[in-house]
């Protein structure tokens, strides 16, 4: 500027950003140690912005999947799920993006060595000072052994009636108070000659007719099977 006589002038203004500055070292130092925890943390965490894109992954994300963090940026990391659950796993991330929602979901991805691994990723919504929302942090945690796990414990209950149900012997199951029956074998009726709806009804039915003479013994018997012992008796 010039004044009046024609002199150069220079005008300024100072702003006081200490506060900014020291806001801002804050948030480098805060950044700074949840990537520390992060990368220490044995299952895989990752960090989205509002758009779901992914702009941070902790080291187990990485040596996981065998890839770098750009190689996972963004909506990069959708290559990675088993085409069998993608569309589910990604409408649904999708959907709890738009609603900022909570997000779950389950799939399966390809591991660094070639393997396919089930994961279920749980992730919250992060919102700034202001309430904006910023994006997710989510933990992905492999769950194949209990996935294998829950397989086998589901065949091995659709296996347990076809076994039960079809052998000539009396197959009984009861809660460790003797106070319910849990199961009985068809092959009750049969030899007992008296309905499992009875024994479901009354679980000391069984009693009636043993011959009165063996009765008081089998009952001896049965109070040490509630004892744990191991009986064989007759």
């Amino acid at each position: 500027m010039r004044d009046a006589r024609g002199r150069e002038l220079v005008f300024g203004i100072f702003h006081d950003r200490s506060e900014r500055k020291r806001a801002e070292a804050a948030l480098q130092e805060s950044e700074e140690r949840f990537r520390i925890k992060a990368d220490g943390c044995p299952t895989i965490i990752w960090v989205t912005d509002s758009e779901g894109g992914i702009r941070f992954v902790n080291q187990k994300s990485r040596e996981f999947f065998g890839v770098a963090y750009e190689q996972l940026e963004g909506g990069k990391w959708q290559p990675l799920l088993h085409t069998e659950d993608a569309s589910e796993y990604i409408a649904a991330f999708m959907s709890a993006v738009g609603e900022r929602r909570a997000f779950a979901a389950e799939a399966r991805v390809r591991r660094a060595d070639g393997e396919w691994r089930w994961i279920a990723s749980y992730a919250e919504p992060r919102w700034s000072p202001s309430g904006g929302f910023l994006g997710y942090v989510g933990l992905s945690p492999d769950i194949t052994e209990r996935k294998r796990t829950g397989e086998a414990l589901r065949a091995s209950k659709e296996k347990f009636p076809q076994l039960a149900e079809n052998i000539h012997q009396v197959f009984w199951m009861m809660n460790p108070a003797g106070s319910e029956i849990l199961y009985v074998s068809p092959a009750y009726e049969r030899i007992w000659g008296r309905s499992c709806e009875e024994l479901y009804r009354d679980p000391m039915a069984w009693r009636r007719p043993i011959e009165p003479d063996d009765r008081e013994q089998a009952h001896a018997t049965f109070l040490k099977q509630l004892e744990g012992e191991e009986i064989d008796s007759e």
